[in-house]
């Protein structure tokens, strides 16, 4: 039936926050670039910068289908507008192979979340593979319009049908632009390690900022289907 059709669909971990055995409970500020403080898979990054924010798993949740979603809340605001920040999901590779990236009949996949931010604005959301490269990169922007509301987000990526030996998937969330990895090209597979959208809003800039995410979906196709 359309219940089996869908099982395994999502090609993202944790998406709901469910699962945070490092802290349940408290928050906890990232002491530096990649690192994991609270749920499960979703690490925070500051690509070298000074900015620091706590993550934190809560209660609060756009609808009954959730129980818990991912905080970040700015303790240390970094006003330089030099330095991205953002929230990284890795994606490894026997996860991604269904989609073919890398040959010529490859899928394109459509990225579906929930988020909360009190800074409204354009946001980033990209894809990269090759932990060593960050290449080929695909950025895009989504807008948050309401403060402090829950709105849900569909973003399609196309197929990549480059040649690269692909190994992993980098899913970002940009909270901050780094001026070295910012591109005003959207939507396009690109050969340099871009991370952030040209009009990324500065939330790191912000002291006391908050941002929520949860139930996020990677699936094959241009559809998004109910989590």
């Amino acid at each position: 039936g359309s219940q089996t059709a869908l099982s395994n669909r999502n090609l993202i971990i944790n998406g709901a926050m469910t699962v945070a055995q490092r802290n349940s409970s408290s928050a906890v500020t990232i002491s530096g670039d990649g690192v994991y403080t609270t749920v499960d898979r979703f690490k925070g990054r500051t690509f070298g910068g000074s900015g620091r924010f706590s993550m934190q798993q809560v209660t609060d949740t756009p609808n009954k289908s959730f129980t818990n979603s991912l905080k970040l809340v700015v303790t240390t605001t970094d006003t330089s507008g030099t330095y991205g920040y953002g929230i990284e999901h890795v994606i490894e590779d026997n996860a991604i192979h269904p989609a073919g990236f890398g040959d010529s009949d490859a899928n394109s996949v459509t990225l579906s979340f929930w988020v909360k931010s009190s800074v409204t604005g354009s946001y980033s959301a990209s894809l990269r593979a090759r932990h060593d490269t960050g290449t080929p990169a695909n950025v895009q922007e989504y807008s948050i319009s309401s403060a402090n509301t829950w709105e849900h987000k569909k973003i399609t990526f196309p197929a990549y049908t480059g040649s690269d030996s692909l190994t992993h998937l980098l899913l970002d969330f940009g909270l901050g632009k780094q001026t070295s990895k910012t591109t005003s090209t959207l939507g396009t597979w690109q050969t340099t390690n871009f991370v952030f959208g040209n009009n990324q809003v500065d939330w790191q800039s912000n002291s006391g900022a908050a941002f929520y995410l949860t139930g996020v979906q990677l699936e094959l196709g241009e559809q998004a289907t109910p989590f």
